[in-house]
């Protein structure tokens, strides 16, 4: 995996990351070593290191965008949706 220096990324993230399994596994290890939400840690990063959201957003695996989902549905941003099970036990 590679490490992200110091320096800011102002261009595109590429070259720091080769594929979205490889960003959404640094964010995710990060996320957990440091005790924060994947959304937090997302966010710090973009921060960080001045990079547009627009810019990362094909290097967000399924993994992880289904974490962010979880986390705004945990926050109330986002409605959980029904299933087939929740629609039988309601």
């Amino acid at each position: 995996m590679n490490i992200v220096s110091n320096k800011k990324i102002t261009a595109d993230i590429k070259p720091f990351f080769s594929s979205a399994v490889e960003f959404s596994q640094y964010i995710e290890t990060k996320a957990n070593v440091e005790h924060a939400t994947v959304l937090e840690t997302l966010v710090t990063f973009i921060e960080e290191y001045e990079i547009e959201p627009e810019k990362i957003k094909n290097f967000i695996s399924d993994s992880l965008k289904n974490k962010l989902k979880m986390e705004y549905i945990d926050l109330g941003m986002l409605r959980q949706e029904k299933t087939l099970t929740d629609f039988f036990e309601g």
